[in-house]
């Protein structure tokens, strides 16, 4: 597993229920390489039986200087990270190489 996962800020107000779905603000620490497809989640990881949806952003590097949209990919259960490339006419896929030093994402995490 090349991620861990906490609340984010530690309090009990990180989890909650909204209507019959159980939501988690999480921050999700990066390590090793990114791979290539996405980082594939596990649910229970996040107190969840499945994952319907993931909202939030990433950060790489000391002082937070590169930021990755999120996007999960719900058939495959992996939290994929779109950034702006040079010359990219939209947004492009984060390549598979070693995660900075300090690459955190700040997530809502909805499920059952």
């Amino acid at each position: 597993m090349a991620y861990t996962v906490s609340t984010l800020t530690g309090n009990a107000t990180d989890k909650f229920k909204w209507g019959n779905k159980r939501c988690i603000f999480a921050e999700i620490t990066f390590s090793g390489t990114y791979p290539t497809g996405g980082e594939a989640l596990t649910a229970a990881d996040f107190g969840l039986r499945k994952i319907l949806m993931v909202l939030g952003n990433s950060t790489e590097a000391a002082g937070q200087t590169s930021a990755w949209q999120v996007f999960w990919d719900r058939t495959n259960n992996k939290l994929k990270l779109f950034g702006l490339a040079v010359a990219a006419t939209g947004q492009t896929e984060h390549g598979n190489i070693a995660y900075a030093a300090v690459s955190v994402a700040h997530v809502l995490v909805i499920g059952f």
